[in-house]
């Protein structure tokens, strides 16, 4: 979850908003499509849920996004889902009245999202860093605690060097042990249309 907000003007309502990394979820067609696919068919399963438009897709803040809304025990609610840098990042609308709601859903056009142009940003690519695309390994030393996983995303340069590695759960320790070995690693270039490029990826270091 990033936050959760409250608007304090008559129409009331929340709005929470919150994010999932696209590289350590099970499935591996998981995007904003799939989301909202999942809560319409959520919903359509609960008694006392209503499933009141969608799944659709929508423009807010000049981005697609995916849309479902729905209501139950006197809320109204709507969730809307997009994909920024290698997340499904949503926005979860809820009200006591149907007005309301869209009113609420209405603010989400005045977002900035921000950021640097999509072209200067490395495409998400799942499940690269795994043994037949790694030409040099260095494992990480004094690790700490055994019998963990630690998730850990990086940027692989065009020519398949670790350009930047972000640990995103452990120690302080483990943090820096991790980063030293994984900037040590090589790729094989990511190739696109036969030319190398810079990629995002992740990676479930696993300690036994």
């Amino acid at each position: 979850m990033l936050g959760t907000f409250e608007r304090k003007d008559q129409t009331g309502g929340t709005t929470l908003i919150a994010a999932q990394d696209m590289f350590f979820v099970a499935d591996p067609s998981a995007h904003a499509a799939t989301m909202a696919d999942d809560l319409a068919r959520s919903v359509a399963k609960i008694e006392g849920m209503t499933l009141d438009r969608g799944p659709f897709e929508t423009s807010i803040a000049g981005r697609q996004m995916s849309r479902v809304d729905f209501n139950g025990v006197g809320l109204y609610r709507t969730m809307v889902a997009t994909e920024i840098r290698c997340h499904v990042v949503s926005f979860h609308l809820t009200t006591r009245d149907p007005q309301a709601r869209e009113a609420l859903a209405e603010t989400l056009d005045a977002i900035s999202f921000g950021g640097r142009s999509p072209q200067l940003v490395p495409p998400c690519v799942k499940g690269y860093a795994v043994t037949e695309n790694l030409l040099k390994r260095v494992d990480p030393s004094g690790i700490g605690a055994r019998y963990i996983t630690v998730p850990v995303r990086m940027i692989i340069s065009s020519s398949g060097a670790v350009k930047h590695v972000h640990v995103i759960r452990a120690s302080a320790e483990q943090r820096r042990n991790i980063e030293q070995a994984l900037g040590q690693w090589m790729f094989k270039p990511y190739r696109i249309a036969g030319r190398a490029v810079e990629i995002e990826t992740g990676l479930l270091l696993e300690f036994k």
